[in-house]
């Protein structure tokens, strides 16, 4: 988990850069650590910030999510991914290719793979 990471990065910068080099007073190494110390903290923020669920959705997004996106984002980034797409209403087992073009409807064969 990228989560987990970034606090082991943290403590690693710490203990291993930071520290040691600040009574070896060696402040160029330990300058680095702070720069790797500071973007490992920004990213772990914005790791915590992604995760937390202060998002809300209509009903319709709210379904939408939980049947089939849960799985693979948190619900901010589907909050990002709503604010781009287009919301469209299609008649019951359509089947579209990737180009976006409606290939029939009840007797209509699977995509190819």
């Amino acid at each position: 988990d990228v989560l987990w990471l970034r606090i082991w990065a943290l403590g690693g910068i710490s203990f291993f850069n930071l520290i040691p080099n600040y009574f070896t007073r060696n402040y160029v190494t330990m300058g680095w650590g702070v720069l790797f110390f500071g973007l490992n903290s920004y990213q772990l923020l914005n790791l915590f910030y992604e995760r937390s669920n202060v998002t809300t959705f209509s009903e319709e997004e709210e379904w939408a999510y939980e049947q089939k996106f849960h799985k693979y984002m948190t619900p901010r980034c589907f909050q990002r991914l709503l604010a781009i797409a287009e919301w469209r209403d299609l008649p019951a087992k359509s089947i579209y290719n990737q180009s976006g073009a409606r290939r029939g409807g009840d007797d209509a064969p699977p995509p190819a793979a």
